[in-house]
């Protein structure tokens, strides 16, 4: 299926932004029924939360949990500065935008939605000559103008990469990680996924939320079934308290 573009604006004063996901209101939402999977989900002011194609930000906020916190807000801050979006208070506990000079233009380039009905895409700031729901061939030259890429090359986010993303994308993808890890930038600096650790058995786990597989092969495994088997090699990608993570941390020692 086609990717096609979608001019509109992005929001985010009301809700709660991370690295790498944004609300986003198409100029025309007849162009949403024109995507592959459900349903695009839509709230009552026509935002849809866009899915960023490719990049994996810490958490600032999953239910009662977050990552190292100055990481993952330096991603939602790069991702709102890319966006053009400024003037931005949060409340308190900074879970919320209570302010935001947001409706920024931009466009996304898409084909699919995700399970959770949210839109994977690649996002632009800014205005395009394309035409609103035109089809696009999406290549590498595009693929580096995306604030996907972007984010990547900054050494923001992991690289996330949705089944069915072509080859030559991936790999254009994957040279801005490699050069930000090479540079050890962002999230980069304290990485420590490629150590591996090892646990007795299922027990050491239940504390954690195994939110995916690394395997050795390359290949991502997402919310992965208790009865999955681990191999010699493979990351686990996790979250939980600060003593289970500890505590995981240290069985990685």
């Amino acid at each position: 299926m086609a990717f096609r573009v979608i001019k509109g604006t992005f929001h985010i004063a009301g809700y709660a932004p991370d690295g790498d996901s944004v609300r986003f209101k198409a100029a025309n939402p007849a162009w949403w029924s024109l995507l592959d999977g459900p349903k695009v989900g839509l709230n009552a002011k026509q935002h849809a939360q866009l899915r960023i194609e490719a990049i994996d930000t810490l958490e600032t906020h999953f239910e009662t949990f977050h990552q190292p916190l100055d990481l993952a807000d330096q991603a939602t801050e790069f991702l709102l500065r890319q966006l053009g979006i400024t003037e931005v208070q949060w409340n308190a506990t900074r879970t919320k935008v209570t302010h935001a000079r947001d409706g920024t233009p931009g466009f996304i380039i898409t084909r699919t939605t995700e399970r959770n009905r949210r839109p994977v895409a690649f996002v632009y700031a800014g205005r395009t000559e394309r035409a609103d729901g035109s089809e696009v061939f999406l290549d590498r030259r595009l693929i580096r103008r995306s604030i996907n890429y972007r984010t990547l090359w900054a050494g923001m986010a992991y690289p996330t990469y949705y089944q069915g993303l072509f080859y030559d994308l991936r790999d254009t993808l994957t040279s801005a990680v490699l050069k930000a890890r090479a540079e050890r930038l962002g999230v980069w600096r304290r990485d420590r996924t490629t150590r591996g650790f090892e646990v007795d058995g299922v027990d050491g786990l239940m504390n954690v939320v195994v939110v995916g597989i690394q395997h050795t092969q390359g290949r991502m495994e997402f919310n992965p079934l208790a009865s999955t088997v681990l191999h010699g090699g493979d990351h686990l990608i996790v979250l939980g308290s600060s003593r289970t993570l500890k505590e995981l941390e240290q069985a990685a020692k």
